[in-house]
């Protein structure tokens, strides 16, 4: 009665007797497996089943409807059983109601051959959800009922004393109130803390607290008073009940993901979607399988929208396993709009990040600690799990699982037998991998879900209408994913190429002392593409003539010969000006320069003050022209004027053009401004929206997020 298998489930459910659950023996296991019944510690290999035929499960685990109609099914009440006991004492309706709540206990102890406290436990529940059909009287005269005060009741019948007598008011025990309430509240604490102290241990910690005296203040007087230490037996009755009293409260200090999975009320719903691809949920776990090489994980992805899934197995945890995902996802599907997941390394790596700023994917965090905001694809992949369950190699969803499967096999674990033979491993990556498309196409994807009206996921998004983003070039793709270099893949090109991982690759199309930014080609070691690291335009490959299987001499003659020509072509523009540039313009340029500056800068007069010698006087008379001398070298005003004219047509004033660094500088600081509350005009204000929807702004802020400030050197 206490135990029961999935069959006696099932056929009591066909009964009627157990409302609520299946009435077939498959569907109650598939609910055991969900349920985790076995994980409780409620579940048993069935008696006389040699060899592990198959699991019972304790009726706490079923729910209470369940319970309770299944509990009842095994009382049965007769008339006489509701009659009160004539006796001469005076009438006490109360005491008369509890005695036969007594007697029907007895009863019920008895049919079934129940240990005491477990009777009255269920008798308890029984009475609580109204299973028992009992006279108006007697649910008048007791209201409620409990184990505990059904265990008061006999021991009072016992002893002679009445039982309409009732015991001090729940909460008001010594340990409950003495030092107003310390006691309880570091009792409690020290249970949170080290969950399987004894009682007797947790005595000795009050007393080393509190002495061997408790304090505590009467109810009815209010007057304060000294009561000897409890004993141990006290403690343990106490700390029972505390245990199912602050169950809740226990839990979610010493077991938060449990407190989290049973306890706390979930936000089922609370992340939605409007159109196709709006928001992808990803996420990753070990998988609950052996495969041939050991434990792999799997990554999942879930459309909000339609609750498509897809899997990808991957070795171990990393940025590039996530790459492959999203790749895998958005041939599938198209470029989501936002991506929803938690904190973990291998999806806040400057790899991803870089990814999703290229697709101009909007990335969204979970709070540290809190799987349940994303929900979705954390239930996902419980189901998945879950139904792992047939595959070769399961290993259990739990340590408890585990245990039970090296159970069953103790003999060959006993033997010294791997975990492969062990589990019987017989998949290999590709298989799982083959099987989860599979799962996640034909199982999950065309199940009904009720987060979708009974809908399939592939009915969902195949009757979405709404336009879906594809990429069109799947190489360009790849690109993107392409690992980046060590250290944030930027380096300086030198007259040796490129270094990396301690290798140099000469560029197809970079010059020495340009900065570059490097992805590796993953399907060859000899090559690296390099982009700007600004903008993120392609420059062109980069090869290492030695990891790439090329001659090295043809490789640095094709170097050579790029370079050649990338300066030749610079080279012929500067030699074209350089012969119109004569031997003495430089010179001739700074003296009309000085002449210049010398018609726009006018001198104040000053006082003067005439110096001469007699030898500048004779000086001064032997300097005089011949008068037909002095008209040839004299130049006209005319003239003069004519030729600075002409050098004032001629004089340019060289601006240095902004280059796009120093533009992004100064939008980054119109940006801080506007931040900061300043005010900025509104031309300002459009020509920053304006420039932010510019690749030169997304690239160059790409950068500003890993390098800060120090990008401007």
């Amino acid at each position: 009665m206490l135990w029961v298998s999935a069959q006696q489930i099932a056929d009591a459910a066909a009964a009627g007797l157990m409302p609520g659950l299946p009435t077939a023996k498959r569907r109650v296991n598939e609910l055991a497996v969900r349920e985790r019944w076995a994980e409780t510690g409620l579940g048993r290999v069935r008696e006389g089943r040699e060899g592990g035929g198959g699991l019972e499960y304790h009726i706490d685990v079923l729910p209470a409807p369940a319970r309770a109609a299944w509990l009842a099914s095994h009382l049965t009440v007769a008339a006489q059983d509701l009659r009160p006991v004539v006796a001469d004492t005076a009438i006490d309706q109360t005491a008369d109601a509890r005695t036969v709540l007594l007697n029907l206990v007895q009863k019920f102890q008895l049919e079934n051959a129940l240990p005491q406290t477990a009777a009255d436990a269920m008798f308890a529940e029984l009475f609580t959800s109204g299973s028992i059909a009992l006279p108006t009287w007697i649910k008048e005269a007791v209201p409620s009922v409990s184990a505990r005060s059904i265990a008061r009741w006999r021991k009072a019948s016992i002893e002679g004393a009445s039982t309409s007598r009732r015991g001090r008011p729940k909460g008001s025990g010594i340990l409950d109130v003495a030092h107003d309430g310390e006691v309880r509240a570091m009792i409690l604490a020290a249970i949170a803390k080290q969950p399987f102290l004894s009682a007797k241990h947790v005595r000795i910690l009050v007393k080393d607290k509190f002495g061997k005296s408790l304090t505590t203040v009467c109810a009815k007087t209010g007057a304060e008073k000294t009561v000897a230490l409890p004993t141990i037996r006290v403690f343990q009755t106490v700390i029972t009940r505390w245990k199912a009293e602050f169950r809740n409260e226990l839990m979610r200090l010493t077991n938060p993901d449990g407190y989290r999975s049973h306890i706390r009320f979930s936000a089922t719903g609370s992340q939605t979607a409007q159109r196709l691809n709006e928001i992808w949920q990803v996420d990753a776990s070990p998988a609950d399988v052996m495969l041939k090489g050991g434990r792999y994980s799997i990554y999942l992805a879930v459309d909000v929208y339609s609750r498509r899934a897809i899997v990808l197995v991957s070795k171990t945890p990393r940025a590039s396993a996530v790459g492959l995902l999203i790749r895998k996802c958005i041939m599938a599907w198209g470029v989501p709009e936002k991506i929803h997941t938690d904190n973990g390394s291998d999806f806040t790596a400057k790899q991803t990040k870089r990814l999703f700023a290229a697709l101009q994917i909007t990335v969204e965090l979970s709070d540290a600690y809190e799987p349940t905001d994303k929900g979705i694809v954390e239930r996902t992949i419980g189901t998945y799990q879950r139904d792992i369950a047939v595959c070769p190699g399961f290993i259990g969803h739990s340590v408890a699982d585990r245990k039970i499967i090296e159970q069953r096999k103790a003999f060959d674990k006993r033997l010294g037998a791997t975990d492969e033979t062990l589990y019987d491993v017989d998949m290999d990556f590709a298989e799982f991998q083959e099987w989860s498309d599979i799962w996640a196409a034909d199982m999950y994807g065309r199940d009904q879900h009720s987060a979708l009206k009974k809908r399939t996921p592939f009915e969902v998004a195949a009757s979405y209408a709404g336009p879906i983003r594809k990429i069109e070039h799947e190489a360009a793709l790849d690109v993107l994913l392409a690992p980046i270099a060590s250290n944030g893949g930027l380096r300086h090109v030198t007259k040796q190429g490129v270094r990396v991982d301690g290798a140099y690759y000469l560029p197809m199309s970079a010059m020495p002392g340009d900065e570059v930014l490097v992805r590796m080609d993953p399907a060859d070691m000899g090559r690296i593409m390099l982009f700007d690291p600004e903008t993120e335009s392609y420059l062109g490959e980069a090869l290492n003539a030695d990891l790439a299987g090329l001659n090295p001499a043809e490789v640095i003659a094709k170097a050579k010969a790029m370079q050649r020509a990338f300066e030749d072509e610079k080279l012929t523009d500067i030699r074209r000006a350089s012969r119109k540039i004569g031997k003495r313009d430089v010179a001739d340029a700074m003296r009309r320069d000085a002449a210049e500056k010398a018609g726009v800068m006018v001198a104040f007069p000053k006082a003067r003050e005439i110096y001469t010698t007699p030898a500048l006087e004779a000086a001064r008379d032997a300097s005089q022209p011949r008068p037909a001398e002095a008209q040839q070298s004299r130049v006209s005003d005319d003239a003069l004027a004519a030729i600075r004219a002409e050098h004032k047509r001629t004089a340019e004033v060289l601006v240095k053009p902004e280059t796009p660094k120093e533009r992004f500088r100064r939008f980054l600081l119109l940006e801080q401004r506007i931040k900061a509350g300043e005010p900025v005009l509104a031309e300002e204000q459009k020509a920053l929206e304006a420039y932010q929807r510019q690749p030169e702004y997304i690239g160059h802020m790409k950068i500003f997020e890993d390098f800060s400030w120090s990008m401007f050197g």
